[in-house]
């Protein structure tokens, strides 16, 4: 399922297996080499909307398509989530975007 993380910033190392879908400000599904051992993939999440009051957007819409045929393999991933202190201020941003967070989710589909 689509989802917008709860964190600041979500920090993708590596999978197992290909399938992570990070939609862009055009809510198109740019191709992620979450595979690759040289690069990583970094996304934002509710409280990075929260902490910059949505001037930088409000979130990295993401999910994992997984798609390999009759595999019945586990997928890993590796994935570091940074979290961000709040203030108030913050915190009622947050809670007066969650209809604008359903919307971008619900208009990014996998």
């Amino acid at each position: 399922k689509t989802h917008l993380d709860r964190n600041g910033i979500t920090v993708h190392w590596w999978s197992s297996a290909e399938g992570l879908v990070v939609f862009d400000n055009c809510q198109q599904p740019p191709r992620v080499a979450e595979r690759a051992h040289n690069k990583i993939c970094i996304f934002f999440g509710k409280k990075w909307a929260g902490v910059t009051y949505g001037e930088g957007g409000i979130g990295s819409p993401h999910g994992v398509s997984v798609s390999r045929g009759d595999s019945d393999e586990d997928r890993y991933a590796l994935v570091s989530f940074v979290h961000c202190k709040l203030d108030e201020d913050d915190v009622t941003f947050i809670k007066k975007s969650e209809q604008d967070f359903d919307a971008l989710e619900a208009k990014c589909k996998l």
